[in-house]
């Protein structure tokens, strides 16, 4: 379920402003910032040999306008835009049934207030950006992996696939659904206090994604068990949540964005096309638990149960896609 609304989450720090092609960052630089900042600073590298827009003074990518429509969309076009931000949040996996399309989830225009049904259109569209083909974010070619050295036929996958989301409309929690338990092992340095501490002292730009470390970070130290340190009570995120949380809403538990977050990424194959269910498994039961911990704390602070657990699954749904949490992950023993 999902249609933008504006709530903006997606034009701020929180993500990767890019990367841009050379021909995209052209095509950007003919046009004027509404700030008024001169076109040639609207690039700006944060690596070698990598394009990203800027950020603006309100901490929002510079070609946003004061309305939080993008400058970029209006006065070129949909098509105009960078295809990570008209691609956001869809995600597609070729397989040999054809394209899947899953989304991102931190955005609150996806899990929170009225959520339409997704509409395919719009996302093959976002996708393909008008040229009539997809590129697929990860390829599904090959049988899937229940786990290692278990594989099955993309058919046998299907109805494995089917029995879970079964359950699920059953009204099974998401922990129960992929049968969350204890830690896993990590293989190598650092096990999982390192991991906290390497946490807390990454990132320290400011930015909206270090506020998403900080917090995830706390959520770990609470399910590993070592001494929680306060994390920044700021939440950058908190004006697009205020936004969605004025928008009509509709009759929902919290668990629905747990359950839906962990639907989407089973549906989605991307991890099959890395390595086995059981693994990816292990992945989700951790940011699950974590994400416990963090709604939590949101709800803690006043938040609505609903809120809360939407801000969570913007947190684990944004520190898990980061380069960083993939290595993490890559170290989860089976």
């Amino acid at each position: 379920m999902y249609t933008c609304t504006g709530d903006g989450l997606c034009c701020t720090g929180l993500h990767t402003l890019g990367p841009l092609t050379r021909a995209e960052a052209r095509r950007v630089l003919v046009l004027p910032r509404p700030d008024g900042v001169r076109a040639l600073n609207v690039v700006e590298a944060s690596a070698p040999d990598v394009r990203e827009m800027p950020l603006g003074a309100h901490g929002g990518c510079g070609y946003l306008e004061d309305d939080g429509r993008c400058h970029v969309h209006a006065t070129l076009g949909a098509r105009a835009k960078p295809a990570g931000c008209r691609r956001f949040p869809y995600r597609a996996t070729a397989t040999e049934d054809g394209l899947r399309i899953s989304t991102h989830h931190r955005c609150p225009c996806r899990t929170m207030g009225e959520r339409p049904p997704l509409d395919v259109n719009d996302a093959r569209e976002a996708l393909e950006g008008g040229r009539g083909h997809s590129d697929p974010d990860a390829v599904v070619t090959r049988k899937i992996l229940l786990r290692r050295g278990k594989p099955v036929a993309f058919d046998a996958w299907k109805r494995f696939e089917g029995e879970l989301f079964a359950r699920a409309a059953a009204g099974e929690r998401a922990e129960s659904l992929i049968d969350v338990r204890s830690l896993p092992t990590l293989r190598g340095e650092p096990r999982w206090h390192g991991v906290v501490e390497d946490m807390r002292s990454a990132h320290s730009d400011g930015t909206a994604f270090d506020a998403t470390v900080a917090w995830f970070a706390e959520g770990l130290a609470e399910v590993v068990g070592v001494p929680i340190v306060e994390p920044p009570p700021a939440r950058p995120w908190g004006a697009a949540f205020d936004r969605a949380e004025a928008r009509p809403a509709v009759s929902e538990a919290p668990e629905a964005r747990w359950v839906d977050w962990l639907l989407d990424e089973v549906w989605g194959l991307e991890w099959a096309a890395v390595g086995s269910f059981q693994l990816a498994t292990l992945d989700w039961s951790v940011r699950l638990r974590v994400g416990r911990a963090i709604e939590r704390r949101i709800a803690a602070l006043g938040a609505s149960p609903v809120r809360a657990a939407a801000e969570a699954v913007c947190v684990v749904d944004t520190v898990g896609a980061s380069g960083w949490w993939e290595d993490v992950a890559s170290r989860l023993v089976e």
